[in-house]
């Protein structure tokens, strides 16, 4: 009895690590990990390795983006901050930003490549008011436009890449880089009476 139960232990513990060795996972979690994932040769063709972390930073940038936006849309959520219009603004912007990085992690796995998802750091939680969130978010997206075409640029050997940066991203960079200056310019405007053109964004913003 005993030997037929040591046998099936090790039956079992056999084929967990198989599972492991195959699956890429840890062996005794069953957790899988990134440090497996290769590029999936059925499907891949002429897409560098460099352009594939490219890629990938470009995608964990959205995200890093995504959550700042998320942050500052439930501040202006608040009871005591009250502007629906930041919040609606911001929230959109979140959303906008996840999707990206999806399009960006759909696109790698089209072209047979490989993803690789980093941690999140906190983004700041107090926003004090809408310029500061505005000056912060611009900035932000000056330096997400700015890697954008660094990639671009790495990619220049691969026109499907370049191609997929310009048609998805780039035109649209630019396009959110003068809305928010015109919107820092508008509350900046009002340096007798902040809160009335605070207002008054909010409100454009909200409608």
């Amino acid at each position: 009895m005993k030997t037929v139960l040591l046998s099936s232990i090790v039956i079992a513990c056999t084929l967990l690590g198989a599972r492991a060795f195959f699956y890429g996972e840890e062996e005794g979690n069953g957790v899988g990990t990134q440090k497996g994932q290769q590029e999936v040769p059925l499907v891949s063709q002429n897409f560098a390795t460099k352009v594939i972390t490219e890629l990938n930073d470009r995608l964990n940038g959205s995200l890093v983006a995504s959550y700042v936006y998320l942050s500052m849309a439930y501040w202006f959520d608040r009871a005591d901050m009250a502007l629906p219009g930041f919040h609606k603004y911001f929230l959109a912007a979140s959303h906008k930003a996840r999707n990206e990085a999806e399009a960006i992690m759909k696109y790698i796995n089209k072209r047979g490549g490989y993803i690789r998802l980093k941690n999140l750091k906190s983004p700041i939680t107090v926003w004090r008011d809408g310029l500061k969130a505005m000056e912060y978010a611009l900035g932000m997206e000056k330096d997400l436009n700015k890697n954008m075409l660094k990639t671009h640029t790495v990619a220049s050997n691969d026109p499907h890449v370049t191609h997929f940066l310009e048609d998805r991203f780039l035109e649209t960079k630019v396009d959110v880089i003068k809305q928010l200056g015109e919107y820092v310019t508008r509350l900046k405007s009002f340096t007798k009476d902040y809160s009335l053109g605070e207002y008054i964004l909010d409100k454009d913003l909200h409608d």
